[in-house]
C-alpha cells in the first residue's frame, strides 16, 4: 500500500515518456503546478524529444513518467528509475512504479488527489473522482 505525498513540483524536471493520450494529459497537469515537462515520443506532435527513449534520459529528472503504449519499454524505464532512485509512475504497472499518478479534483481553495490503496482499482478513483468534482 502507498502512502498519500502532496509534493512541491514548481522548477523540478519531469520527464514523461510517451506523449499520447495519457501522457499528454499528465504532462499538462504537471505543468498546471509548476513542472518543468519534457515529453519524448517518436511519433506525437506535442513531443519535446521526437525519437525512441534511450536509457541515459533520466538522468537528471526528479520524475518519471513511463506513459508509451510498449510494455517492454515502460518496464525498462521503470527498473532505470528504481536503480537510480528517481520516483517513476508506469502507466501500465502498479508493481514497478514508485508512486501513482492520482486523479485530481481541484478547486481555487483545494485540490484532491485520489488513487486506490494498491493502485489497481482505476473505475472506482475515477467514479469517486467524478462525485467529489461535482461536489466541488
Amino acid at each position: 500500500m502507498k502512502f498519500p505525498l502532496f509534493i512541491e513540483l514548481d522548477k523540478k524536471r519531469v520527464l514523461v515518456v510517451g506523449g499520447g493520450k495519457i501522457g499528454g494529459r499528465r504532462a499538462q497537469i504537471l505543468k498546471r503546478f509548476g513542472a518543468e515537462v519534457c515529453i519524448i515520443d517518436p511519433k506525437t506532435e506535442n513531443a519535446d524529444i521526437k525519437r525512441e527513449f534511450k536509457d541515459s534520459d533520466t538522468e537528471g529528472f526528479f520524475l518519471v513518467l513511463a506513459c508509451t503504449n510498449d510494455k517492454s519499454v515502460n518496464a525498462r524505464i521503470g527498473k532505470l528509475c528504481r536503480q537510480r532512485d528517481i520516483f517513476v509512475s508506469v502507466a501500465d504497472s502498479a508493481e514497478t512504479s514508485t508512486f501513482f499518478f492520482p486523479a485530481l479534483c481541484d478547486s481555487d481553495d483545494i485540490c484532491v488527489g485520489l488513487v486506490s490503496k494498491n493502485g489497481d482499482e482505476h473505475k472506482l478513483v475515477k467514479n469517486t473522482a467524478e462525485k467529489i468534482r461535482d461536489i466541488l
